[in-house]
């Protein structure tokens, strides 16, 4: 379909939405922080909470863990592209059920628009969505570079459409797996879509005005969800994303 009109900006999660990275990120992410701090007991990353944070408050979190808190936060984010590429060459990426469709889908409909917005490092992001031949369908979006949190990430998201997407769009949905996903969304002014892919199940995940999905595999669901989503954050009275 030839898009008409203004379209729905669509601002993705990555892991646990669009693929599963198979644990490539914790194993590069562990030999980062070894790397750099020179540590090499019991695992420095055990028992952190990964879901739907941003690799920089994973970073900061993992050196106050290893008791390097005044190492900079950027010499493991160096390493770390390093050892994930090492780790995604041993271990590729995989594209959940219904991913690549679902892209393909709302590419073709016309009203839809794909962004990144992922608490994953830029590169990292990248190489994994490389890996997993999903990087096709995204040019521009907001990363964990730069926040400790979600909101921020999807308001770099929004900036980044509006100097890379010629088209212009009136509506903003995030979608993804975890509800640190929904809750930055809110903050951020966007709509909400949420697939019960990653840790979370479908009860976990609910909340007024925020649609839910088992999987990203039908996708007409999903495109109706997303038009959904924009639609309640309109009726609601918002002034729209808050950049």
């Amino acid at each position: 379909m030839t898009p008409r009109g203004p379209g729905v900006l669509v601002v993705w999660d990555v892991d646990g939405t669009l693929l599963d990275a198979r644990g490539a990120g914790h194993r590069a992410l562990d030999a980062a922080v070894r790397a750099v701090c020179g540590r090499t007991e019991a695992d420095p990353l055990a028992g952190m909470d990964f879901a739907g944070r941003t690799d920089r408050a994973l970073i900061e979190e993992a050196l106050a863990r290893a008791g390097r808190p005044d190492v900079p936060w950027t010499a493991v984010r160096d390493r770390y592209g390093h050892e994930l590429a090492a780790a995604l060459a041993r271990t590729p990426a995989v594209a959940l059920q219904g991913a690549a469709e679902a892209l393909a889908t709302l590419a073709r409909d016309g009203r839809f628009i794909h962004v990144l917005g992922t608490g994953n490092l830029a590169l990292g992001a990248w190489l994994k969505l490389r890996s997993a031949g999903l990087a096709r369908w995204f040019a521009t979006g907001g990363f964990g570079d730069a926040h400790r949190d979600r909101a921020p990430v999807l308001r770099d998201a929004l900036r980044a459409a509006r100097r890379h997407v010629p088209r212009p769009w009136t509506a903003a949905v995030a979608v993804g797996d975890t509800p640190r996903d929904r809750e930055g969304a809110r903050a951020a002014g966007l709509g909400a879509v949420l697939v019960a892919t990653g840790r979370y199940g479908a009860d976990a995940l609910a909340a007024p005005g925020v649609p839910v999905l088992p999987s990203l595999g039908d996708p007409r669901r999903l495109a109706d969800a997303i038009w959904e989503a924009a639609a309640l954050r309109d009726e609601g009275g918002q002034s729209g994303p808050r950049i």
